[in-house]
């Protein structure tokens, strides 16, 4: 009797949250199926990242995380599963590209933080690029 001769069976279940007299088994996650997230993937290389291990201060050593985080690429979906080695599988719309990835938790960004994150980007832009055009007025008037 192969096991693989057979189709697999799946059944639903339900895990009984509270046990007695209201004492919790089971606690939920943060993350569920469907929550809407944002994948956070290091990419290999990057022009500005090449230019910054020329450094001396960075020559020999790791550049620092943020760095790496600042040029990573996002990808956002809904939660679609888990995966081997507790990885977090994206399902991005159909016809995107990659249409899944597979990211731990340390890589999952939830919306709340992104939309911090790219409030804050956008305000020391804003800065930097009002600093920069009143010095060069300043200076020309």
């Amino acid at each position: 009797d192969v096991m693989s001769d057979k189709p697999l069976e799946y059944q639903d279940g339900w895990i009984p949250i509270t046990f007695g007299e209201g004492e919790k088994m089971v606690e939920r996650t943060e993350l569920q199926l469907g929550h809407k997230i944002a994948a956070r993937v290091f990419v290999e290389t990057h022009p500005v990242l090449d230019l910054l291990k020329k450094l001396p201060r960075w020559r020999d050593g790791e550049l620092p995380e943020w760095m790496r985080a600042a040029v990573a690429e996002i990808y956002t979906g809904k939660i679609g599963g888990v995966a081997k080695r507790s990885r977090f599988i994206v399902q991005r719309p159909s016809g995107a590209m990659p249409e899944r990835v597979a990211v731990k938790r340390a890589m999952i960004v939830l919306p709340k933080e992104r939309a911090r994150q790219t409030t804050l980007a956008g305000l020391l832009g804003l800065a930097a690029s009002l600093a920069v055009g009143l010095s060069i007025h300043g200076c020309c008037w």
